[in-house]
């Protein structure tokens, strides 16, 4: 009950958005630890310098209205890479950012860090920046997740409890058991949160992976996640906190099956009502980022949310009187309407 159902988190622009109600809004892949090049579609590993790059198309990209760290740099300094692309981020982008490093050490300097750029040593009243707790294994709030948790209560940041079971290999094969379990983890998180500092904005994860028992491999795009996030959509305005997931694709090149799974799972969780989701430009279950696919999954959200409006029906849309005045077999193309 004392979870906000609504709350706001701001740009360093002067801006802010809305989490919660029917608003939606999206984010690029996170923390990926390789780049798939065009038009050669072969995979590398990610630098530094597109640490410092991503953030910038992210920063001008209309529709992915909040950033993240959106790949790991496999040439930065050792025991370093956490830290130095929460910097980067930062440096990067004007855009709200949430960060979700493994180590609580990184996390820390990264609300340090935007301490700074904000001038403040109190976020809460006007959160630039957001945290991200893995909740894992399942039925257990591991050490690192506890305080990520601890951390942003203390603080007042939103955080993403994200508890994501793999159906049949951590948790029950039946998408409602392992909804159920999903349910029991995100709650867990939301209490530990709320009885430390309550008020304090969080957001639920919905959508369960599953693994194929013939071969041992995780599937991320099936339809059965899709429905997940459906269901989870309705537990979130149940429980009336925010709800986040994580639409993605099994493809490992930007082609017709990364076009085809992302639109139909993006697509899902927009009409279902989620309010956060990730993944602009992520392909191979979200472990390799496409500079390609996050300007194309940006052009995706815009035609998305223009089927979310609808139809306008008024006086002037139905346009009957227009239909009256050229009559039988008249022509349109030349009236002012």
């Amino acid at each position: 009950k004392s979870a906000p159902a609504n709350f706001r988190i701001y740009d360093r622009r002067g801006g802010f958005l809305e989490i919660g109600g029917d608003q939606h809004h999206h984010l690029p892949g996170a923390t990926m630890t390789e780049v798939l090049d065009y038009p050669s579609q072969t995979r590398r590993l990610a630098t530094m310098q597109d640490i410092r790059d991503l953030p910038r198309i992210i920063d001008a990209l209309e529709f992915v209205d909040m950033a993240i760290q959106p790949v790991e740099a496999m040439d930065a300094p050792a025991g370093m890479g956490e830290v130095l692309a929460c910097a980067e981020l930062l440096k990067n982008t004007s855009k709200f950012c949430w960060a979700c490093p493994a180590k609580i050490e990184a996390n820390q300097a990264f609300v340090e860090m935007a301490k700074a750029i904000a001038g403040t040593g109190d976020l809460s009243q006007r959160p630039i920046i957001g945290l991200l707790a893995t909740m894992v294994p399942v039925y257990e709030i591991d050490a690192e997740a506890s305080k990520v948790l601890l951390l942003a209560a203390r603080e007042g940041l939103p955080v993403i409890l994200m508890g994501n079971a793999i159906a049949g290999m951590q948790g029950p094969a039946t998408e409602a058991g392992c909804l159920a379990m999903e349910a029991a983890e995100e709650l867990a998180g939301l209490c530990v949160v709320q009885t430390l500092r309550p008020g304090s904005p969080c957001l639920m994860t919905w959508g369960d992976f599953k693994i194929d028992l013939r071969t041992a491999e995780v599937q991320v795009a099936d339809t059965e996640y899709s429905i997940a996030m459906t269901v989870g959509a309705q537990l979130s305005r149940m429980y009336g906190i925010p709800s986040y997931c994580c639409p993605a694709t099994d493809s490992k090149i930007a082609d017709f099956q990364a076009g085809f799974e992302m639109t139909q799972m993006l697509l899902n969780a927009v009409l279902s009502g989620i309010n956060v989701t990730v993944n602009a430009g992520a392909v191979s279950k979200s472990s390799a980022e496409s500079y390609e696919l996050l300007m194309l999954h940006n052009e995706m959200l815009r035609n998305i949310y223009r089927i979310r409006r609808g139809m306008t029906v008024n006086s002037a849309t139905l346009a009957l009187d227009v239909q009256k005045e050229i009559g039988i077999r008249g022509d349109y193309l030349v009236h002012p309407h």
